[in-house]
């Protein structure tokens, strides 16, 4: 099978082309090359055209980091939006199967959990904003042009390579270099999912033969605070350290609690296979050891 991935040295892309290199041609579009998908471009907004017989498109490439995206909205819409639909129009005319994961953060401050993947929507980020106008685009595409479109909605993934802005790099990045973990709210709760696991979902939907539009959430079924995650990755650490609020990392729209109901994907055969505390165990000894 032909993948095409944006997005494909990032976080999510770089484990993804790893894992599906095994048994598919890759192809990448990234400002960094990775080392082994065929890289093709740099911009999602001005390619123009993609190898022929593409069979797939997971399309990674997004701004992700809640707090620029909430700085530079024009930004955010800007490369989310507009180039989800540069995406969908290169799938589109190669008539072939497109996947975005977008985000939890869609859902807003949910009034019931878990969530389902028909739960209300009403986001209360920029960065939630851009990704449920691109779930409705997807919808549109697939009713309109008869395409097969998958939207994921990612929770909080988390894994070797976590991004400098995520809470888990963060707090395991002062750990490691400062005396002390300080941080926002430390009482927020998030659903947290190994990224090994969200690698297998993607693959189950690559290989599926799912018509028209879906939507699946990926997540791990719990929540755990802020707080919580502190205290397991100091746990890890072997070492004391106090943990301090700074009231100026608070964010007044800042999402409380969120928890998915994946019970969609594992009918299709999905399963959580990574612990919490052996992801959190194995992330932190990657961060260690680069």
């Amino acid at each position: 099978m032909k993948i095409l991935i944006t997005g494909s040295s990032g976080f999510l892309g770089s484990h993804l082309v790893e894992h599906l290199s095994k048994d598919n041609e890759i192809f990448g579009i990234s400002k960094k090359k990775d080392k082994i998908s065929k890289n093709i471009g740099k911009d999602i907004l001005t390619i123009k055209k993609i190898p022929s017989k593409i069979d797939c498109i997971i399309h990674l490439a997004a701004l992700t980091d809640v707090q620029y995206c909430q700085n530079y909205p024009q930004k955010c819409f800007e490369i989310n939006v507009l180039g989800t639909l540069n995406m969908l129009e290169m799938a589109r005319k190669n008539n072939c199967k497109f996947i975005l994961p977008t985000s939890s953060l869609i859902f807003g401050n949910p009034k019931k959990l878990p969530l389902l993947e028909n739960s209300p929507i009403h986001p209360i980020t920029i960065h939630g904003s851009s990704k449920a106008i691109c779930e409705t685009m997807c919808e549109s595409y697939s009713d309109l042009y008869g395409m097969d479109i998958i939207s994921t909605r990612l929770f909080s993934i988390y894994g070797p390579g976590s991004p400098s802005y995520s809470i888990v790099h963060r707090i395991i990045s002062q750990i490691l270099h400062k005396r002390k973990i300080i941080l926002g709210n430390t009482g927020n709760k998030r659903d947290f999912l190994f990224i090994s696991d969200f690698v297998d979902a993607i693959d189950l939907l690559v290989k599926s033969n799912l018509d028209g539009f879906n939507q699946f959430n990926i997540g791990s079924g719990e929540s755990h605070s802020v707080l919580s995650i502190c205290k397991k990755l100091i746990k890890i650490s072997g070492k004391s350290i106090p943990i301090k609020i700074d009231q100026s990392l608070i964010r007044s729209n800042d999402v409380k609690n969120l928890i998915s109901d994946s019970s969609k994907l594992q009918k299709l055969g999905w399963k959580q296979k990574i612990s919490l505390e052996k992801g959190l165990l194995e992330t932190y000894d990657w961060f260690q050891s680069h």
